[in-house]
């Protein structure tokens, strides 16, 4: 199109009258400025070739010395925030929902704000980017039209003042801007082969941002603090009881999930159900599994003969990035600082 169909009309449209060219000294100075400069330019084509490269390399150099930055998605007043909550222990689905009401009590009410969404559990999700473990809810915040309330830094201002007040809760508010979605501004992954020097270095870091200081809304995702109890076997020792594992296993799960017998489906069900076999309530303990008794052909040993009952750090998820089990630490930075990395000699 641009280089055969316009020229060729073009020059079918051109008219085959002549005109007078007038003459620069009529129009005006810069008109006979302009006429000098361009004629010079025709007669020294290698000096506007080389001032025109050098142009662009200062045009270059100036921008990157002097410049202010580039901006894809210039900051905008956000329409709206999410609130997520934090708050660590064994809590069960009302006790965190109770924690959640807390939150939404300061909220409602506030000046600006057109309504809220509250959803209290954790959901679901895997590796890295899997929510933090002690993640018990979030809250969405929408706010009014721009031009009937004031700013929104002064409504999430007031929000984090008032919810910084209940205890053993942590809210970290995350604006809603304009543009792709692109998590928090400083995002740390630690991976190691070795769980435990993977939460102590994760541990270290927490411990240097809080030093460094200028940081914000800080999560990671080490298990919350907990024990789970492993039960070690002595196969040696238990050989000598003729005990066998698989029914020390299905001992054990009498009082844990219980023991599956088989599956039948009820007439008004498509699905088939489980028949699981369990101890009664006040039998299913952690007590109770150091009196179990494994049946070995002959008498009824206990199950402490030769299973230790041992307590351990609770795993929680595990998120592997490559093969390797990774912990991921966000923040974002205080408003001053820049979140980007500087080098230091």
């Amino acid at each position: 199109m641009a280089l055969i169909f316009v020229p060729a009309i073009g020059a079918s449209l051109k008219s085959t009258k002549t005109s007078r060219v007038r003459s620069a000294t009529k129009d005006s100075a810069i008109a006979l400025w302009y006429s000098k400069f361009l004629g010079r330019c025709i007669d020294n084509p290698g000096k506007v070739i080389v001032a025109t490269i050098m142009t662009l390399v200062f045009v270059q150099v100036a921008y990157s010395n002097y410049g202010k930055g580039v901006y894809f998605f210039p900051p905008q007043e956000p329409d709206s925030a999410t609130l997520s909550i934090h708050a660590r222990g064994n809590l069960s689905i009302q006790e965190q929902d109770r924690l959640v009401g807390e939150v939404e009590s300061q909220v409602l009410g506030l000046d600006g704000i057109k309504f809220i969404y509250t959803k209290t559990g954790r959901p679901p999700g895997a590796g890295a980017n899997a929510p933090a473990p002690d993640f018990i809810g979030d809250i969405t915040v929408e706010m009014l039209p721009w031009n009937t309330r004031r700013p929104s830094l002064d409504i999430l201002s007031d929000i984090e003042s008032r919810v910084s007040t209940i205890p053993g809760i942590d809210v970290i508010i995350k604006n809603q801007g304009h543009g792709p979605t692109t998590g928090q501004a400083i995002q740390i992954e630690v991976a190691s082969k070795d769980s435990t020097a993977l939460v102590g270095t994760v541990n270290l870091v927490r411990r240097g941002m809080i030093e460094i200081g200028g940081f914000t809304s800080e999560s990671d995702n080490r298990p919350l603090p907990g024990i789970e109890w492993q039960l070690q076997v002595d196969r040696s020792e238990a050989s000598r009881y003729n005990a066998d594992v698989t029914v020390i296993g299905q001992s054990i799960q009498l009082i844990t999930n219980g023991l599956k017998l088989g599956e039948y489906r009820p007439d008004d069900s498509e699905e088939e159900l489980d028949i699981v076999v369990r101890y009664p309530e006040e039998l299913r303990s952690v007590r109770s599994l150091d009196q179990v008794r494994i049946e070995t052909g002959g008498d009824a040993v206990p199950i402490s003969n030769f299973v230790d009952r041992v307590p351990v750090q609770q795993a929680g998820e595990i998120a592997r990035v490559d093969g390797t089990r990774t912990m991921k630490i966000t923040a974002d930075p205080l408003p001053g600082y820049f979140a980007g990395l500087q080098w230091f000699d």
